[in-house]
């Protein structure tokens, strides 16, 4: 349901609040990933135990996003973000002090019980206080607006590591998040609740049995293989292949992520601003999908590039076009969805899917990594997932989805 009744400016805000949510959650979780290579010298880890920690977060996370995300729907979404932002400081807290790897990865699971809201209260605040114009844009602006977390997450905690160890990092990121929620409760407005519905097993079953969902899951899982493979490798690629130090990992990788932010943007842009749309209809935003997709199985390449310069450019247009299919790939989604108010439960339950693969990324990587010695076998078979996702993208959304 859309409210267009505030000012333009206060719907701008609080839109920018929920691009603000994803940023913070981002970068916390990057905090993890820059720190990856002390934090697994100090708990004695392999590559195939390091990819078990780099993906204990999603443990909790994916199995709660369908149940969060019909709460989503339902609550205020002032109350909704105080929530989670609290839950999740406290995690990131909990684990700037833990004394043992079991209290470590208990953090992490935590971290993903606080975040599991994010997506779909964005996705539907968005929805709700966004024209229908500029929808794609800010959709494109919001899956972006992760890699710019990622980017101050990976510069900040590589620096605060490398300075004052990786403890202070989670403390500190884990305090800004206590900070923003205070901020969101001033800025985002009150709502009344919305009214239960009782469809929702039966929308479940219905959405399992359409093509379009389908179409609209397996293209965004290929996606988020990709993304979370990146999102919790990159930071130790770079130091192992490189035997860059960790703060220069994290200065490279926050390059990085800001230059795939600023293309998944432009390339959201331009797509917005054809008549693409218009001449073949609601699902044509799949060929966009599809397209940048394709694009970003360059990362397969990555193993023939040996130079940090050449190697940290491929991973930008290769990032870089996964949030823009990304985000193309939610569009399309609220461009299929004949109830506009359901869009937070369709997009939770689909994070389950999507998610599952992206917790797959990390175990995986960390196998290949362990068992070969090195991330070429890893970097192939994430370019080969990601071709799939492209053709699926073609192949399968054509119709509306029903609930």
């Amino acid at each position: 349901m859309q409210d267009l009744s505030l000012p333009p400016y206060r719907r701008i805000a609080i839109c920018a609040a929920a691009i603000a949510l994803f940023v913070l959650a981002y970068g916390d979780r990057a905090v993890l990933s820059a720190a990856m290579p002390v934090i697994a010298k100090e708990f004695h880890l392999d590559a195939a135990q390091t990819g078990w920690v780099l993906s204990s977060f999603l443990w909790s996370y994916i199995i709660l996003n369908f149940p969060v995300s019909l709460l989503v729907d339902r609550l205020p979404a002032r109350i909704t973000g105080a929530v989670t932002l609290f839950v999740w400081s406290i995690a990131m807290l909990v684990g700037g002090f833990a004394g043992s790897l079991g209290v470590f990865i208990a953090s992490r699971i935590m971290l993903g019980i606080g975040e599991s809201p994010t997506f779909p209260l964005a996705t539907r605040i968005v929805r709700q206080w966004s024209s229908e114009g500029s929808r794609g844009t800010v959709l494109t602006i919001l899956v972006s607006s992760s890699q710019i977390g990622l980017a101050v997450g990976l510069l900040g905690s590589g620096w605060l590591s490398a300075s004052s160890g990786w403890r202070v990092a989670f403390v500190v990121y884990g305090t800004l998040s206590i900070v923003f929620a205070l901020a969101w409760i001033k800025l985002v407005p009150s709502e009344a609740p919305r009214p239960k519905k009782i469809r929702d097993s039966l929308s479940v079953l219905g959405l399992l049995r359409q093509r379009s969902f389908w179409g609209l899951v397996l293209p965004g899982a290929a996606g988020q293989y990709g993304n979370f493979l990146m999102m919790a490798w990159l930071p130790t690629y770079l130091h192992s292949t490189f035997a860059l130090s960790v703060f220069q990992t994290g200065v490279d990788a926050s390059l990085c992520y800001v230059a795939a932010t600023a293309l998944s943007i432009g390339l959201g842009k331009i797509c917005d601003s054809t008549a693409l749309h218009a001449r073949l209809g609601r699902a044509s935003r799949r060929l966009v999908v599809a397209a940048f997709l394709l694009l970003s199985s360059c990362v397969a390449a990555l193993p023939l590039v040996h130079q940090v310069w050449l190697v940290l450019a491929l991973i930008a247009v290769a990032v870089g076009t996964i949030m823009a299919a990304l985000g193309a790939n939610t569009a399309l989604a609220s461009d299929l969805l004949e109830d506009g108010s359901r869009i937070g439960s369709v997009t939770g339950f689909s994070l389950i899917f999507s998610n599952g693969m992206g917790l797959a990324a990390p175990v995986v990587t960390g196998y290949l990594v362990k068992f070969t010695g090195g991330f070429q076998g890893a970097f192939v078979v994430a370019g080969m997932i990601l071709c799939l996702g492209a053709i699926l993208a073609i192949a399968l959304p054509r119709r509306s989805l029903r609930l």
